[in-house]
């Protein structure tokens, strides 16, 4: 703190105070604001001038919100999926359990459920995938965030 008389006075002593200066020449900062205001300090009327450095939030690679929606609409697919899975299995464990059920309708419901299972897998590979992209994309805004210094 000091008694400057301009402005010209206050940005040399920010630039001999070595973290004001950093901070002034960090090229990760791509925004400054200054507030200015009078107050009381122990006794002394004073202006009392404040920095803040920034960089837009935009200055970093966006996450894919339609990922992230995808992402659930994957999530609600599997479960539904999963579901119909067990119903079949149900089916056939009936099937099974049934002496006048024929050899072709216990065949189509064992291939019901297994064309059931491979859509149940794919869409898992896929929704591996997409969580993945996601997960990168939150990844990569996070670490410019940081090395940005934005909050």
């Amino acid at each position: 703190m000091g008694n400057f008389t301009n402005s010209k006075e206050v940005v040399a002593a920010w630039m001999k105070s070595s973290d004001h200066r950093e901070n002034i020449l960090d090229s990760n900062y791509h925004d400054m604001g200054i507030a200015i205001t009078r107050t009381i300090i122990k006794g002394t009327y004073t202006l009392l001038i404040t920095q803040h450095f920034g960089t837009p939030r935009k200055d970093c690679p966006a996450i894919d919100e339609h990922k992230r929606t995808s992402v659930a609409s994957l999530q609600g697919q599997l479960v539904a999926t999963l579901n119909l899975v067990e119903e079949q299995r149900k089916i056939i464990g009936d099937y099974e359990k049934d002496n006048y059920v024929t050899d072709d309708e216990y065949n189509v419901a064992i291939e019901i459920h297994n064309q059931l299972v491979e859509r149940y897998n794919a869409l898992g590979g896929t929704l591996e995938q997409l969580v993945n992209a996601y997960n990168l994309d939150v990844k990569n805004f996070e670490s410019c965030k940081q090395h940005k210094g934005i909050r």
